[in-house]
Parts: structure tokens; sequence; C-alpha cells
């Protein structure tokens, strides 16, 4: 059993005094500096509500919520680090067990913690957190608080970015944020920084930086920056879209008027008032075209019908246009999510596994990132030493069906074939989930062919070990190959 921490969590005012002498050296000499919230141009030009406003239009919004759904469609597990010894007869077999027996209780702990005790969701969390990748990182307090008697994590809740500025190191190594307005700049030194002001260390957050920046700049890339071109060309281009609808898009009836003289320029109304003939009629066409009814007009003239003039081509194929640069930009692959004008079925199959690395990519840089949240809940629970030992890791992968029927086949040959020892059918039990048998169980007694009723005699000898047990590992195993069936 792991041993328990019986360290309390320091308090802000103790950290705040260790924290200038956690970075002395080199880093102080040079002096580090506090980064401005803005990651790029864009957001130096337009505000950190940039991207956010980009993520309303509907393909880009699509595109980031396919991505977090994709990753976060396997459900979280914590997995030890060290893993069960396959049978008793490896070397050292009782220390393997006994380190992962260790191990197991460490990441049971931390799986409880986080799935059951914790207060919000982990799923609802790690959604929050995947906006790193869309906006380039994203910043979570650890809410400390007080279980079983002891400090420990109780919630981990993202912040906005709007609420901070990173402190860093002249290596962008993360040193803490400052809360609130901070003054951009360079720290000429450390040793003089106010860390009491408006400054927490790193270890009370979880920074999630898929991609770093330039020299590694925590702010990190965001996906959406290549979106840009293609998502302002669209914005541009839907405004004529609408005024070309509304002039084209429902026919246009014109009127044909008499020659206009001198003596017929003005339209007299029943009160006298006089009207240009040609702004009254068109006040009157105007009105016919937009609410239906009737209206006369003067002998001689003609009123003209015109039906839609094109369908607006132009204006499809630009979005089209957009709205792929945009995919291929965000999710690597613009077939993944778009139908395809042209194009076979291995070319469609291309662009889905192309989507998968992405999403195998964030989900390994996911998990990496969170293991600093395992490791304090472990260092506050267990001590630093379970840290270095027993740390366990976040694993998101989708559960594969076993193919049973195939195990059972391919087990059943190696037995036959002899390869397959009785000491080895541990490990297979636990490949099929099966309950792992005792080794003494596979002893095969000698069995004797019972003699005919005849009296005749036969010759009496040992069945094969190999086929005795593939005979009792297919009775064993007959049940588990039923819900299969079952669904076929």
């Amino acid at each position: 059993m792991p041993p328990k921490s019986t360290n309390p969590t320091p308090s802000k005012e103790e950290l705040n005094q260790v924290i200038p002498a956690l970075y002395t050296g080199f880093g102080v000499t040079l002096g580090g500096m506090v980064l401005p919230k803005p990651g790029d141009d864009l957001e130096w030009e337009y505000g950190l509500n940039i991207y956010p406003k980009m993520l309303q239009e509907p393909t880009l919004s699509a595109c980031d919520d396919i991505v977090r759904m994709l990753v976060l469609e396997a459900d979280p597990e914590i997995k030890p680090n060290i893993e069960e010894p396959d049978s008793e007869s490896e070397p050292g077999y009782n220390d393997l067990l006994s380190e992962h027996e260790a191990s197991k209780e460490v990441a049971d702990y931390v799986e409880d913690l986080l799935k059951i005790r914790f207060q919000t969701k982990l799923r609802t969390i790690f959604w929050q957190m995947l906006e790193g990748y869309a906006v380039g990182s994203k910043l979570a307090e650890k809410v400390y608080g007080i279980l079983d008697g002891a400090v420990q994590i109780v919630d981990v809740r993202p912040k906005s970015r709007k609420m901070y500025s990173l402190v860093v190191s002249p290596f962008y190594d993360v040193l803490g944020i400052r809360a609130g307005v901070a003054n951009v700049g360079m720290i000429t030194d450390l040793n003089g920084f106010d860390f009491g002001n408006g400054f927490f260390p790193i270890d009370r957050f979880w920074l999630f930086t898929p991609k770093k920046g330039e020299d590694g700049s925590p702010i990190g890339v965001a996906a959406l920056r290549s979106c840009y071109a293609p998502w302002y060309e669209k914005l541009l281009t839907r405004p004529e879209s609408l005024k070309y609808m509304r002039q084209f898009g429902g026919g246009m009836v014109s009127l044909e008027l008499p020659p206009i003289t001198t003596q017929n320029k003005d339209v007299i109304l029943p009160d006298g008032t006089k009207v240009d003939r040609v702004a009254y009629y068109q006040s009157l066409i105007t009105a016919f075209a937009s609410n239906g009814g009737a209206f006369a007009t003067e002998n001689g003239s003609k009123i003209n019908v015109h039906s839609p003039n094109g369908e607006g081509k132009a204006f499809e194929a630009k979005f089209d246009r957009c709205d792929r640069e945009m995919c291929l930009a965000f999710l690597k692959s613009s077939r993944a999510v778009l139908e395809a004008q042209y194009g076979s079925r291995a070319d469609s199959q291309t662009s889905l596994d192309l989507l998968k690395s992405v999403v195998n990519w964030l989900r390994q840089a996911l998990c990496e990132s969170f293991s600093t949240v395992i490791a304090t809940i472990v260092e506050l629970r267990f001590g630093i030493d379970a840290v270095q030992n027993y740390l366990p890791s976040l694993v998101l992968e989708e559960a594969k069906d076993q193919d049973i029927p195939a195990l059972l086949t391919a087990l059943s040959s190696a037995l036959s074939s002899g390869v397959i020892t009785p000491q080895q059918m541990q490990f297979w039990d636990r490949k099929l989930g099966q309950p792992v048998r005792d080794t003494a169980d596979m002893q095969d007694p000698t069995e004797e062919e019972d003699a005919p009723e005849d009296g005749a005699t036969f010759r009496r000898g040992k069945k094969s070990k190999a086929s005795t047990i593939g005979s009792r590992l297919s009775q064993r195993y007959a049940a588990a190959t039923e819900p299969l069936s079952e669904h076929r």
C-alpha cells in the first residue's frame, strides 16, 4: 500500500513566500516577462472576442463541436502505471503483483475522486478545456477543499483568457499567472518582483496548450487563425448574396408608360395635389410587386413581368470554397464533414483517417496535460513518493469489442499444437474476461477409453493433454459466444 501524505497543503501566504525561492539561478538573473493577453496578430487588431465571434459561424461551430465530440467519444479511464503480471511463473511475480496492487489502489482513488466526488463532471471539464485547440490555450484552476478530513482537489474550473496574463521566464517556462489587468513587459529582476500582488503560482492551475507558439510560447497557436481568411471572405460575400436574392431571386415587375410630354408630366390627385408621373407610378408598381393587388394605369401602358435571372451559382461556389478552406484549416481535411462532388470511396476513407489522426493527437495532448492535476491529487493523498512510483495516467480510448470466437479458435489451435502450457492459461482467462483459474486445475488425469459392450478389448492409453484442455476450454467459454450470436 502506498504511504499516505500527512503534509497539509500550503496556504496562499506560504506559497507566495516560497515561490521566489523556487525560481533562482540563471532564470532569475535574466528576469522574466508578463505575456500580453492577445496571442496573435488577429487578437491584437480585433481583441480577444474575434475567435468566439468566428465560432458563431455555422461551419466553424460544427467543426469545433465535431472535434470535441470525437475526442470525448470514449469514456475517460484512469489506468495504473504498473500492469498486472501475466503468470505466476514470471521472475519476481510476488513483487510485481504487490507493485501492481499499490499502483491500482492509487488509480482507483484518483478515478473515484474524478468521476464521483468532483463538483463538475469530468466530461464537462474536458469539453471546456478543448477550447484550447481552437483559440490556442486554456487555463483551469485547481479548487481545493476538505475530503475525508484532509485537503484535496475537489474541482477544476476553466477560466476566461480575459481574466489573467501568463508570467514566464525568458525561456517561456510558465511561472504563474497575474490575475486581472497586468502591465505587459519584461521583469528585469524576479527577486524584486511582487509575487503577492495578484500573482498565483502555476502549480495551482492546469494550462492546456495543444500546440505551442513561436519559441515555445505557452499562449499557443490557435487553429482558428488559419481559418480567418475564408471566414472573412464569406462574411463579406453574404450581404452581396442577400442583395442579389432580394433583387433578382423573386423576379421583377416593370411598367412602361406612354411618352411623357409637358402636358402630362404630372398626375393630379383627387385633392388637387400634383405628383410627378414617374414617381407616382413607381410607388404603385412597388406596392403591387410587394403586396399584390391591382391598380389602374393609363391607356397605352404596358406591364412586364421578369422571371428570376440566374440562380446565384457564383455565390454558392464562393460559399462552398470558403467552407472547404475552413474545414481544411481546422480539421486538416475538408472531405471529413462535407459531401464530395467527385471522388472515390477510398478518397473519403483517407479523409476520415486524417481526421482520426487529429483526434488521436488531441486526445494524447489532453491526457498528457491533465497529468499535472493527477500528480497533485496523488501527492496530497499518498505523498511525493507515490507520484514518482505509482502515478496513474488518463486514457481516452475507444472500447473495442473483442472477437471472442476468433480468440477461441486461435487458442484452440495453439493448444492442439502444444505451444501453450497450462500455466499460460491465466493470461487467456484475463484476455477473455473470465475468472483466473488455479494452475492446479490444469493437471489432466490419465483417461482410459471404456470397453465396448461386446467385451472386445481395445488398446488403452492417455489422451492428448492438448486435446483435453481444448475440449474443456470450449465447454468453459461456450457462454462467452452467446451475446455475439444474439446480435448477428
